[in-house]
C-alpha cells in the first residue's frame, strides 16, 4: 500500500487554502522544499510565523494550515479544522481514524489522545488529534517525515 490516499486527503484538505492563495505545497515536498520556498508560493500573508520553524496560514472558516521546518526545510504539514463543539471535532476524530483504519488497512498507534498511523516501508507519517486553541476546537491531522 502507498500514501496515496494520503496525498489525496491533503490535497482535498489544504485545497481551500491553496486555491485561493498560491501554489500547492503537498506531501512530494516534504523533505525537498525550504522556508522562503513555502513562504513565497503563497500570495497572502501568514497568520501566524515563527521564521525557519513555522508558517501559519489562516482560511476563512476558522481553519489553519501549519508548514513545519528543521533547518528551514520542510518536515510537517498540519491541517487544523476548526469546530465550534469539542464534541464535534471528536466525533469527526473518530470518523476519520475509523476511514483511514479501513481504506489503508493500518491500525493507528495511540498516545496522548493522538492517532498515529505509519507504514513501516514509508518515511511519512499521518496522525491526528484533537486540541483546543484560545477557545477553539480543532481536528488536527499532521502529515511529517523525521528530521
Amino acid at each position: 500500500m502507498n500514501f496515496n490516499f494520503l496525498f489525496a486527503f491533503l490535497s482535498l484538505t489544504v485545497l481551500n487554502v491553496n486555491a485561493q492563495y498560491g501554489r500547492q505545497i503537498g506531501l512530494e515536498d516534504l523533505g525537498k522544499t525550504y522556508y522562503s520556498d513555502v513562504k513565497n508560493s503563497q500570495s497572502i500573508k501568514p497568520c501566524e510565523e515563527s521564521p525557519g520553524k513555522a508558517i501559519t496560514y489562516c482560511v476563512e472558516d476558522g481553519s489553519k494550515i501549519t508548514y513545519t521546518f528543521d533547518n528551514y526545510k520542510l518536515t510537517g504539514i498540519v491541517n487544523l479544522t476548526a469546530f465550534p463543539l469539542k464534541s464535534q471535532a471528536e466525533a469527526e476524530y473518530i470518523k476519520v481514524i475509523n476511514e483511514q483504519s479501513k481504506k489503508t488497512g493500518i491500525q493507528p498507534f495511540y498516545s496522548n489522545g493522538m492517532a498515529l498511523f505509519n507504514k513501516s516501508n514509508s518515511n511519512i507519517s499521518l496522525a491526528f488529534q484533537v486540541i483546543e486553541i484560545g477557545g477553539t476546537y480543532y481536528l488536527a491531522n499532521y502529515f511529517t517525515i523525521p528530521f
